[in-house]
């Protein structure tokens, strides 16, 4: 794209902030500008004295994960109403185990015999694919760049394409990936994929856009970027369920 492209793109995404666009997305607005910390740093800052999950059954994590739940949603309120300062919220003390580990520990325990799409295969993905995702448990990018072909107010948005997908859409615009050459892209751990989303908030991008193919599937390796991710970004689940 030409610089003075880019520049009106901008100038697009900036003038859409109507101020009933701004009222219904407004604490989307407030993460993309930093005035506000992204969900997933505010899941980090809740959780229990716990350092392992490893002895609880899945059921007594679930119980956990809703007492969790409700203090997520009193600290939210608390940042989103400023009665907790971004500056303050940053000072508090990060957990021994947080939410976030909570829901990736029993995403691990959903592998096992998985459900994390409608379709319900129930095949352990730790030894085999899925059914229909036709995915274990690694993760395959196949691209990410400053997309320009979302909503005013997304871009530019930093999209990530993941390979293949449980859907078989005849009419998907993305088909080489998610059915053709689901594989074709570069494998990545937790570490990397979180690299990808600092650098892409780092070159602009005004939130991290998980898309594909279909995210879904690769949700275990997401939620784990998102522990160790350390920029501030809006997070966009642009997914088929």
């Amino acid at each position: 794209m030409y610089d003075y492209e880019w520049i009106l793109m901008r100038r697009i995404s900036h003038n859409t902030w109507s101020s009933r666009v701004l009222e219904r997305l407004k604490w989307y607005y407030d993460v993309m500008i930093d005035k506000k910390p992204a969900k997933f740093l505010i899941c980090r800052k809740v959780g229990l004295s716990d350092p392992s999950l490893s002895g609880y059954t899945y059921e007594e994590l679930i119980d956990i994960h809703n007492r969790l739940s409700n203090e997520f949603k009193k600290l939210f309120e608390g940042v989103r109403d400023d009665k907790l300062s971004l500056k303050e919220f940053k000072k508090l003390e990060e957990p021994k185990t947080t939410y976030l580990d909570v829901k990736i520990e029993l995403v691990r325990r959903i592998l096992r015999s998985c459900s994390l799409c409608e379709w319900r295969c129930g095949v352990n993905r730790y030894e085999v694919k899925g059914v229909m995702c036709r995915l274990d448990t690694k993760t395959y990018v196949s691209s990410y760049f400053l997309h320009v072909g979302e909503e005013p107010q997304l871009i530019p948005s930093g999209t990530i394409f993941y390979g293949s997908c449980n859907f078989r859409c005849v009419f998907c615009q993305n088909y080489e990936i998610s059915q053709v050459r689901p594989y074709d892209g570069v494998e990545v751990n937790p570490k990397e994929l979180s690299l990808i989303q600092k650098y892409l908030r780092e070159s602009g991008a005004k939130n991290i856009n998980h898309v594909g193919g279909e995210p879904t599937p690769n949700i275990l390796t997401i939620l784990e970027s998102l522990k160790l991710l350390d920029v501030n970004v809006p997070q966009l689940w642009n997914s088929n369920l």
